[in-house]
């Protein structure tokens, strides 16, 4: 459904447009928009009965009329229609009639639109290109996968006045698709992925692909066209050859336009590698995992270079791109006692989308084990055999630990790669996901690295969704899209001459610090803080060996060979750590960073004013110690009627720096605001800042995070386990603190004040279920709480339920809890038990 705002069509047009013979006509009108779902049709929008396997259109077309349509397009007369009435125009073909509308449409609008085809890739690349774009002006482009047949109708269908762009995901299936497709979409540009052996149940061969691949090139003979194509595939270097226009290629191996080198992975965070353009050089970033993602990357760059991008909003796009859900979304999950990391990239399958599946399991596991869960790629037609034996050939030679295939295709997949070297001990065939899932429960292992990929038919989804979460159903689901969001607010706020010391101590406010560091220092962050050397010691040994580390509570000094050993620096503010760490970097050989801590007002750890000078005296008489910061830490910069005192606090702080400055000791960092002061006090920013509770859309004050536009990084969720009716007066969990008035319906949570549910929410507290707020009843226990769910009838056991966070536009925020509970959302957040599972992915 699409309501056009600008250039319309009238109802007279649509019938010439589609060559329809009128049945009934009313008065002439415009039409407001387009629809194929009467449901969601509008008043004044052209109703268009379209009808496939399981659905016909034409049996709503009298459903369309009475909610406003101003005409109906259909194929057929519905046994339902027993008076003819309004505007309505009968086809032959209602897909066809569907697509000329587009055209015509289209052709309202003279802007540039660049197609974007291939075997594999198009929607990333589509995606990668869409967010360069919309850096510089209005991009209108494919939704989701709505770029076959009737999608890329329904996006034309979305062209408004301000779109300055159009970006379009062309996919076919059969053959003489790409023909009708790239003439409704008027063309300037496009660009042709790869080929690779999809589709071929109904295009028969690779070269038949290739051959209607090509045709979204059908009238580019001028130099206002271009074709860019990749260099490294041999048949779109047969395709280039055999073009008039002008071409520019990308790829890895061959020489072309746009070409990467010196690819240097950052696991599954993304990779780092060279990009070589037309007269320079330089370094890019790209925020997607695998091989094939930087061919994907190229093939953006190169559109967007096309299309008259800067290289800086072409690195800012691919630094803060984020792939498509259901496309390698990364969870750490708990499965039994065992944690292990899940790649969920069941959207779909074909040979070259499996082997990049592959390689990206490979790169992010390192050194841990990984299991394969891989179902049959469909739509291969006569090739699917040799294309399954492809896979277990690369299997193979990924070294992949365990492989474990579904489907009877699939099967040719584990017979292949045992036939080539591999352990028949370590493949295993299952005919359904049943049996997978037994199967798998009983060989993950710690720290496995598991990858499902399949055809989106297998449901394989629905398999890893078993393995997400653990067994349990209470998890804490964590969107680190909305972590490397809140950290882009921070630096934009605070600007580039600001640097960001991350605060992730208590396990990253219990988010995992890990999965934390991972993301704020992939956004920008310039340092990380902890509370105790331990946690550093920890980010240390999972790989953060680069970033500078702090530790900010105080340290006992028989501890300071930990900070030497793993390079993190220390908050002091007593002559005898730093005499331990004097004597530790002496023998190490290496010069130990410090930040002084100063009491400004906290009246907790720090040095108090009148004796920094004397302290500072004492530690520049070390040679193997060094003073690389100085900081404090406001006590009341999230109390608004405090804001006297937190400025006698920075007038204070600044004038102990002035008086080190002044006998000449430099100091590059300066620190003194962590979140609140961030928000509230752009004085205390002074070199550095330091957000904590801001990094996971969690804000000092109510109101504050909309105005900001943080967003909370996690919600607490679980599941109905049991419903039962009791009669009136019937008491409800311990001490019979809530008596039912009448019969109800009283569900039972598997969730407790173990699991960090706050037991203060007894009889006040409230969560969601379907979208409504049910109230819980009685004492929350230590493994359960008790909801009254009788206003909710179609609640079942199963159903999810939203502890914090969102369910059909309906929200439970941390900070209410935290006021029913009396106390911050700091302690709720990081109370939550490791009893519960994580769950993280990119919303």
């Amino acid at each position: 459904m699409t309501m056009i705002p600008g250039p319309r069509i009238t109802i007279e047009q649509v019938a010439a447009i589609t060559g329809g013979r009128w049945l009934s006509r009313a008065e002439q009108c415009n039409v407001a928009g387009f629809s194929t779902d009467s449901r969601l049709l509008r008043p004044g929008e052209l109703f268009i009965a379209l009808h496939g396997k399981q659905f016909d259109g034409n049996d709503y077309a009298v459903e369309a009329q009475s909610r406003g349509a101003c005409g109906v397009v259909i194929s057929r007369i519905s046994e339902g229609w027993t008076t003819l009435s309004g505007n309505v125009i009968r086809v032959d073909d209602s897909v066809a009639a569907l697509q000329a509308l587009a055209g015509a449409y289209r052709q309202l609008f003279p802007i540039k639109a660049l197609g974007i085809t291939g075997s594999t890739g198009k929607t990333i690349v589509k995606d990668m290109l869409t967010g360069i774009m919309a850096r510089r002006c209005s991009v209108l482009s494919t939704p989701l996968s709505f770029h076959g047949q009737i999608g890329l109708p329904l996006t034309l269908f979305g062209l408004r006045p301000d779109h300055e762009l159009l970006v379009l995901e062309m996919g076919i299936s059969r053959p003489a698709e790409m023909v009708k497709l790239a003439r409704i979409a008027g063309l300037q540009c496009a660009l042709i992925t790869n080929i690779s052996e999809t589709h071929l149940e109904h295009l028969g061969s690779i070269e038949t692909v290739a051959s209607e691949k090509m045709r979204i090139f059908d009238g580019f003979n001028t130099g206002e066209h271009l074709a860019l194509l990749n260099a490294d595939d041999i048949l779109c270097r047969r395709i280039g050859s055999e073009l008039s226009c002008p071409r520019v290629t990308f790829g890895l191996e061959q020489e072309a336009d746009f070409r990467a080198s010196r690819i240097e992975t950052a696991g599954s965070k993304g990779a780092w590698f060279d990009l070589h353009y037309p007269g320079g050089k330089m370094r890019m970033y790209v925020n997607a995992p695998g091989k094939h993602n930087i061919y994907n990357a190229l093939a953006a760059i190169c559109a967007a270079h096309s299309l008259g991008a800067d290289f800086e909003s072409i690195r800012t796009g691919l630094e803060q791109f984020h792939l498509p859900q259901m496309r390698l979304e990364i969870h750490t999950s708990s499965v039994l006692e065992e944690n292990v990391t899940i790649i969920n990239d069941t959207y779909n399958a074909s040979p070259a989308s499996m082997r990049g599946a592959l390689d990206a399991l490979r790169q992010m596991a390192g050194r841990q084990r990984t299991i394969a869960i891989l179902g049959d790629m469909l739509e291969l037609g006569n090739f699917s055999v040799t294309a399954h034996e492809m896979i277990g050939q690369e299997v193979q030679g990924h070294g992949i630990d365990l492989l474990l295939t579904i489907g009877k295709q699939a099967a040719h997949i584990a017979r292949r790669a045992i036939e080539l070297g591999m352990s028949p001990e370590a493949v295993f065939h299952c005919q359904d996901t049943v049996e997978a899932a037994e199967l798998l429960h009983s060989q993950i292992k710690e720290g496995d690295f598991l990858l499902f990929k399949g055809s989106r038919l297998l449901q394989l989804d629905l398999l890893a969704a078993q393995f997400i979460g653990g067994i349990r159903p209470t998890k804490l689901i964590i969107d680190l899209g909305a972590i490397s969001h809140n950290v882009r607010i921070i630096k934009e706020r605070v600007g580039p001459a600001v640097k960001i010391m991350a605060v992730v101590k208590s396990g990253g406010y219990g988010h995992d610090s890990r999965k934390v560091a991972d993301v704020v220092v992939k956004n920008g962050a310039d340092y990380l803080a902890v509370a105790v050397p331990d946690e550093g010691i920890f980010l240390r040994k999972a790989g953060f060996d680069r970033i500078p580390i702090l530790v900010m509570g105080p340290t006992l000094e028989q501890e300071a060979i930990k900070l030497v050993k793993y390079g993190l620096a220390q908050a002091v503010d007593s002559p005898g750590i730093v005499t331990s760490l004097e004597h530790e970097a002496r023998k190490k050989g290496v010069r130990q960073p410090i930040h002084l801590k100063v009491d400004t007002g906290m009246g907790r750890i720090g040095l108090l004013p009148d004796e920094v000078e004397a302290f500072v005296d004492f530690i520049q008489s070390c040679k193997n110690v060094f003073i690389e910061g100085i900081m404090t830490h406001l006590s009341s910069a999230d109390d608004r009627n405090a804001d006297d005192f937190t400025r006698q606090q920075l007038a204070l702080f600044n004038v102990i720096i002035d008086r080190l400055e002044a006998k000449g000791l430099k100091i590059p960092l300066k620190h003194a605001a962590a979140s609140s002061g961030i928000l509230f006090f752009p004085e205390s920013w002074f070199t550095m800042v330091r957000p904590g509770i801001l990094l996971y859309g969690l804000c000092p004050q109510d109101g504050i995070q909309t105005q900001f536009d943080f967003k909370p990084a996690a919600s607490f969720v679980t599941k109905i386990a049991h419903i039962k009716t009791v009669p009136a007066h019937t008491p409800i969990s311990y001490n019979r603190t809530f008596v039912t008035e009448h019969e109800s319906r009283i569900a039972t949570l598997p969730v407790g004040y173990y699991d960090g549910y706050n037991r203060l929410l007894s009889n006040k507290g409230r969560v969601l279920i379907r979208g409504h707020s049910a109230p819980i009843v009685g004492r929350i226990t230590m493994d359960m709480t008790m909801v009254d769910v009788t206003h909710i009838p179609e609640a079942r056991t199963g159903d999810e339920v939203v502890l914090f966070g969102s369910q059909h536009n309906q929200e439970i925020t941390l900070a209410e809890l935290a006021h029913q509970c009396g106390t911050i959302h700091y302690e709720l957040i990081g109370n939550i038990s490791a009893r519960v599972s994580r769950v993280y992915c990119e919303e």
